[in-house]
């Protein structure tokens, strides 16, 4: 178990928050949160992964607009870290 606080916390979310009554809306909403004590190193292999992947360096992975094999490659490249 970790003693200290982390130095950095990313957050994101996803889906839908139920304001918007359509028959699009998602059942699901989701908030995740990367704790991170150097997020350079992260940085760095996104910025590698999109050049692996032949993307632009401006290219945002958005889980839904991201193609099933490119969320694989990118979640296994991201696998090693805590």
């Amino acid at each position: 178990m970790r003693s200290e606080p982390y130095r950095y916390a990313f957050g994101d979310e996803a889906g839908d928050t139920g304001f918007t009554l359509t028959s699009r809306t998602s059942c699901f909403f989701l908030v995740t949160l990367l704790l991170l004590d150097d997020p350079e190193s992260l940085r760095q292999r996104v910025e590698r992964l999109r050049r692996e992947l032949g993307l632009p360096a401006h290219v945002e992975f958005k889980f839904h607009k991201t193609s099933k094999a490119y969320r694989q490659v990118f979640l296994k490249a991201l696998e090693p870290y805590d």
